[in-house]
C-alpha cells in the first residue's frame, strides 16, 4: 500500500467506491436489459459478434515481463521460464488435467486459484500470437507454448455457453457506461472548503 501512496482508510474508501459502482452498474444493466424477451433479443443479435471477438479460455502462465530479474538478465529469465512452460506442457501431454497443472504451476495468481480459468476474454487480449492460436484451437484442446509480450502461455479453449455470452455482453455494457456513471457522480458531487481554524 505504501508503494502506491495509500493508507488503510484510503484503500477501504477506494474498495467501497468500486463496489458501489459495480452494484450501480449491475442494476443499470438489469434495468436496460431485464431477463426476458428484450435480453434474449439482444443476445441473439450479438451472439455471432461475441463468438468472433471473445473466447472462453483457461491458461497456464509464466510471467517473463514482471519477473524481478528481467531487466538485468532478460535472456536468462526467458530461458528459465520457457523451460518451466515446457515441463508443464509435458505434464499435460502425459494426461494430467489442465486445471490441476494450472493450479500447481501457473504464475497468474488470479486464474491459478480457478484452475487457470480466465473466463470470456477478448481473443486479442494477450496479442496477435495468442489470438491466432485461439482461432485454431477447438474447445477442450490445449495449445503448445505461446509467447506473448508478457511471457509464456499454455492455452485451453473452453466451450462457450449462453451464460458466457451474456456475461461478455454485460461486461461490455458496464465498461462502456462506467465512465458515464462516474462523470455523472463527480458532476453531482459538492465540494465544500472548510476554512482552517
Amino acid at each position: 500500500m505504501a508503494a502506491n501512496g495509500f493508507d488503510l482508510p484510503e484503500l477501504r474508501s477506494v474498495v467501497a467506491n468500486n463496489l458501489g459502482f459495480q452494484k450501480y452498474m449491475s442494476a443499470w444493466w438489469e434495468k436496460d436489459y431485464p431477463a426476458g424477451e428484450k435480453r434474449n433479443r439482444f443476445m441473439n443479435q450479438e451472439r455471432e459478434r461475441i463468438k468472433r471477438e471473445y473466447a472462453k479460455v483457461s491458461h497456464i502462465f509464466f510471467n517473463v515481463f514482471q519477473h524481478l530479474d528481467f531487466v538485468a538478465k532478460p535472456e536468462q529469465v526467458r530461458t528459465n521460464l520457457r523451460t518451466k512452460a515446457q515441463a508443464a506442457w509435458q505434464r499435460l501431454k502425459h494426461g494430467e488435467a489442465f486445471a490441476a497443472v494450472a493450479a500447481n504451476v501457473s504464475e497468474d495468481k488470479v486464474s491459478r486459484a480457478k484452475g487457470g480459468a480466465l473466463g470470456m476474454i477478448p481473443k486479442d487480449l494477450f496479442g496477435r500470437q495468442f489470438a491466432q492460436t485461439l482461432e485454431q484451437l477447438p474447445p477442450g484442446v490445449f495449445s503448445g507454448i505461446v509467447e506473448s509480450s508478457w511471457g509464456f502461455h499454455l492455452i485451453c479453449r473452453e466451450n462457450t455457453g449462453e451464460e458466457d455470452i451474456l456475461g461478455a455482453l454485460k461486461e461490455e455494457f458496464i465498461s462502456r457506461n462506467l465512465e458515464i456513471a462516474r462523470e455523472k457522480a463527480f458532476q453531482a458531487a459538492k465540494v465544500e472548503i472548510i476554512p482552517a481554524r
